[in-house]
């Protein structure tokens, strides 16, 4: 009896110890915990609240009810909760090594500005010493960050969103990971953003998007509501530079990019995607002609573009579905704009790359859409590349349609007003380098007769008409008679203007070898 009341005495001792070891020890941490954040900074972040709680049963710490601020005054940050569970003591102890099951961060809110001084943002947290860890998961819900900048005595934002955020399996002391950045390592990472914008440095654009979606699991990246858009209207985007500017408005219901190798983006820098997926691609694109042409380098080649760009890439095949352009241009002594619209458009680029190894084919785009909601365009290109070295190339078709669809550009930007006209067949098939075009040209068509009009009134110049149809045009140009003209395009290319120039003015080139007499 007396060994039996021994032992159950030894037990209630040390069951008494243990309990008292786990009491006295979370309120001991907990006090030292919330003394240390508050009294010793992380990088320039100084706390200003927080509650800790401490369970060495459950092996968790909880932080809530956090507020920190940044000591030069350039940011604040501030969380609902942040809770650090699965800690692992003896790699702590012994190593000084932070190791733990799951870090999950509730509603995280950051509001930080970019120094003007680069010094300031590198050096503070280059000043925090590199902490050795090891988690299962770091998991952020419902956070909103925003990055402002100091702009013209203002703030301007430059990035603003609301994420949900998963990273797996991450270390600081491996690089054997799926996932290497800067001698960290991961095996996946899941990122949700909703509603984020992105102001571009030029202070011109900014991007926004109504969803993301990020997945490392399934390689894919999809948004949803993509727009790209000026900050400024269509006219006043020139008066703030002084020059002719393009303003641009682009939006794409639908962005998917597939077979994303994250691991070659961390790795070396390097783009590889399966396939780019656009749907419901919508462009309105304006520029003011009246305004002085900037000084600017020269415009490249398409795919010396894509060679010049800071990173490598590839991609089998980008497309886009249900696509519309507008373009429109104001040409001095213009009463209004003068538009063309492409609807119904779809396109397709082949082997976009610049990666020799993954080459398998030259690269190329299929492009087709109703001109004017009229005729049908369907049009073919040939880019060189590395393994194809193939000239550039330009060919295409565009169906029957009536002349005078194309009045509302003719008539602002050329002061020309179609009367009648038939489109019967037209086709192009052109080269080109970076200082010349050459190629053919098919343009039949019949009873074309034009109006000469006076830019300010629009009224028709009757001299100027008269002239232009009698002496000038070549009013009809039918495969069935010895009249016909084939077309020679010729063009010398201005460097400063885009390829779409390029591409319009050495098709223009032909037509007017036909029309003009």
């Amino acid at each position: 009896m007396k060994k039996l009341n021994k032992f159950l005495t030894t037990v209630l001792i040390l069951f008494i110890a243990v309990v008292s070891f786990f009491l006295i020890g979370n309120y001991l941490l907990s006090a030292y915990v919330q003394n240390t954040l508050q009294e010793a900074p992380i990088s320039s972040f100084l706390i200003k609240e927080v509650d800790v709680s401490v369970n060495l049963f459950r092996r968790e710490v909880t932080l809530s009810k956090i507020e920190a601020a940044d000591s030069t005054g350039n940011g604040e940050i501030a969380a609902t909760e942040l809770s650090v569970s699965g800690i692992r003591l003896w790699p702590w102890l012994t190593r000084d090594e932070i190791a733990a099951g799951r870090v999950f961060i509730l509603n995280p809110v950051a509001q930080l500005t970019m120094s003007n001084d680069p010094d300031h943002v590198s050096g503070s947290w280059s000043e925090m010493p590199k902490q050795k860890f090891a988690l299962d998961e770091l998991e952020i819900v419902g956070g909103e960050i925003s990055f402002l900048k100091n702009s013209d005595e203002r703030l301007d934002t430059v990035f603003a969103g609301t994420l949900d955020f998963n990273l797996y399996n991450i270390s600081s002391k491996s690089s054997d990971g799926q996932f290497v950045f800067k001698q960290n390592s991961f095996e996946g990472v899941h990122l949700k953003l909703k509603n984020g914008r992105y102001n571009l440095p030029n202070q011109l654009y900014a991007l926004e998007c109504q969803s993301l979606d990020f997945n490392t699991d399934k390689q894919r990246l999809t948004i949803d509501e993509l727009h790209f858009l000026s900050r400024y209207s269509k006219y006043e985007i020139g008066k703030q530079l002084g020059v002719e500017t393009d303003w641009l408005d682009l939006v794409m219901a639908g962005f998917t990019v597939s077979e994303l190798q994250f691991s070659k983006l961390l790795s070396d820098s390097a783009l590889i995607f399966n396939e780019v997926q656009i749907n419901e691609l919508s462009v309105d694109a304006f520029k003011d002609k009246r305004l002085p042409f900037p000084k600017k380098p020269d415009t490249k080649l398409p795919m010396r573009m894509i060679q010049d760009l800071p990173f490598r890439m590839h991609g089998d095949s980008i497309s886009i579905e249900k696509g519309s352009v507008k373009y429109a241009e104001r040409v001095k002594d213009s009463k209004d704009e003068g538009a063309v619209t492409f609807d119904s458009l779809r396109v397709k680029i082949y082997c976009l790359s610049t990666i020799d190894r993954l080459i398998d084919r030259q690269t190329a785009m299929h492009a087709e859409a109703r001109v004017m909601n009229q005729g049908r365009l369907k049009a073919d290109f040939i880019f060189p590349n590395e393994k194809y070295p193939h000239v550039n190339q330009a060919r295409g078709t565009l169906s029957s349609m009536s002349i005078k669809a194309f009045n509302p550009v003719l008539t602002q930007n050329a002061s020309v007003f179609v009367e009648g006209g038939d489109l019967k067949e037209f086709a192009f098939n052109f080269t080109y380098n970076n200082n010349q075009s050459n190629g053919d040209l098919i343009f039949e068509y019949d009873d074309l007769n034009v109006h000469i009009l006076d830019a300010e009134d629009e009224s028709n110049k009757k001299i100027q008409s008269f002239i232009t149809n009698s002496f000038l045009l070549h009013k009809k140009n039918l495969r069935e008679e010895e009249s016909f003209r084939e077309g020679t395009i010729s063009f010398e290319r201005d460097k400063k203007k885009s390829i779409f120039n390029y591409w319009w003015k050495s098709v223009l080139s032909g037509i007017k070898s036909i029309s003009i007499l």
